[in-house]
């Protein structure tokens, strides 16, 4: 299995507990690769540590692809710190 889906149960102000469950998926190999309406989709990847950090914004939602046009901005400030940008509210990266 190349994928997988979750349904994403976790309330906005639960973004912490999201967080805690997407790192430890890492850890099992299941890298986020972005996130459909109501679904977390995984791909399969080598075991990692990851840290991912969600951030919530009135110009940025959860569905945004990272490569809208206004994201361009957030995007260049996640890649300057070191972050990828998964999603429009969720950026990770290796620790």
């Amino acid at each position: 299995m190349k994928y997988k889906y979750e349904y994403n149960c976790y309330a906005p102000y639960q973004y912490e507990d999201l967080q805690d469950h997407l790192e430890q998926m890492a850890v099992r190999g299941w890298i986020l690769e972005r996130m459909d309406y109501h679904f977390l989709v995984y791909r399969r990847g080598g075991a990692q540590l990851t840290r991912y950090a969600l951030a919530y914004h009135p110009e940025v939602g959860d569905m945004d692809h990272p490569r809208a046009p206004r994201l361009e901005d957030y995007a260049y400030l996640c890649g300057q710190a070191g972050w990828e940008l998964v999603g429009g509210a969720i950026s990770r990266t290796p620790i």
